[in-house]
């Protein structure tokens, strides 16, 4: 994904992509969680109590008929954004979003401290 956003978006202005594109299996739902879920947030979103959590780290996991079909921890820097960091956007009483497999997303790119990252969006 990373590639890809780096391939594509370039400047200042938001480009967008979808997220279909960077999941070469099949699922029906996908979540991204950042790094301040907990175990029992994680378990409750998603129905069921699949290993893979990581703690302090963001992660995305992808469901097919309520299973897990993959799952991915990122490290992060609990006080700041790193270098190249992709976040997505998440409301804000909650520490995750959902997307289905047709979402694209508005990538923005965001200055931090050690450098850019990217901050996804997903489009109506």
């Amino acid at each position: 994904m990373l590639r890809e956003i780096l391939r594509s978006c370039t400047g200042k202005n938001p480009c967008t992509i979808s997220i279909r594109n960077f999941t070469p299996f099949d699922w029906d739902s996908g979540y991204f969680f950042n790094d301040a879920t907990t175990e029992q947030d994680r378990s409750n979103t998603l129905g069921t109590r699949e290993e893979g959590y990581t703690e302090f780290e963001d992660q995305f996991v992808f469901l097919k008929n309520g299973r897990v079909v993959y799952q991915e921890s990122e490290p992060t820097d609990i006080e700041k954004r790193m270098k190249n960091d992709i976040a997505f956007e998440t409301h804000e009483d909650r520490n995750f979003t959902s997307f289905a497999p047709n979402a694209v997303f508005a990538v923005s790119i965001e200055e931090g401290s050690e450098g850019p990252w990217f901050l996804l969006r997903q489009v109506p």
